[in-house]
């Protein structure tokens, strides 16, 4: 069984083999707040998007573009490979509904694999990253 979420619905998919050798059956259901009864408050679906960095590996520098399914406190932090953090590019800060893109100057980092973490209240995304000097 699978689950989807976008555009606010939840798209369920399963599938069963059928023990005469005959095709999968496949069957997908589209399931909504309303038609499941839920508060918006109750149904938390990961509200966060983080695209691969480019260009990765990074010499000068790297491009993150991420997007928030809802207005959101965003925290951009990278981090060692140990998960100790190494560098907060985004601290708490506030965000609008929508695609944004941010520019990290990689100068501050020796050079080798990192972790890229974007972090709301409602959901998390990691890429890795790799630094080249």
């Amino acid at each position: 069984m699978g689950i989807d979420a976008y555009a606010g619905d939840v798209h369920l998919l399963w599938a069963a083999a059928n023990p005469t050798n005959s095709p999968l059956k496949i069957w997908t259901a589209k399931v909504n707040q309303t038609t499941l009864g839920l508060n918006e408050n109750i149904l938390h679906v990961n509200t966060v998007e983080l695209f691969p960095a480019y260009p990765n590996p990074g010499i000068d520098f790297i491009n993150f573009d991420f997007a928030l399914n809802d207005e959101s406190n965003v925290t951009f932090i990278i981090s060692d490979l140990t998960g100790k953090e190494v560098l907060r590019l985004i601290d708490n800060r506030n965000y609008s509904k929508g695609n944004h893109q941010l520019q990290f100057n990689n100068d501050c980092l020796s050079a080798g694999i990192y972790v890229a973490s974007l972090q709301t209240p409602t959901g998390s995304a990691k890429r890795k990253i790799t630094l080249i000097k």
